[in-house]
């Protein structure tokens, strides 16, 4: 593992009950260097999960590092 991303299962719990309640996960290098993403579930009108949408891109093409509320905004 690349990046910043937890090391310990307390702290990966944490984390995804962040993308739950956010509704989306960003990874800023996390498992590449370089390489940025976003992901989000695609639910429906009742809130069950059909699929679910990722994006990647070198970070040269990105621009930047991701900033989690302005991808969330974005996706949402």
């Amino acid at each position: 593992v690349y990046g910043p991303g937890p090391t310990e299962l307390a702290a990966l719990q944490r984390q995804l009950a962040g993308v739950r309640r956010s509704g989306y996960s960003v990874n800023g290098e996390e498992s590449e260097r370089g390489i940025v993403g976003v992901a989000v579930s695609l639910r429906d009108n009742t809130g069950f999960v059909h699929g679910a949408l990722a994006s990647a891109a070198e970070l040269d093409v990105a621009g930047s590092a991701p900033d989690p509320l302005t991808i969330g905004r974005r996706v949402r």
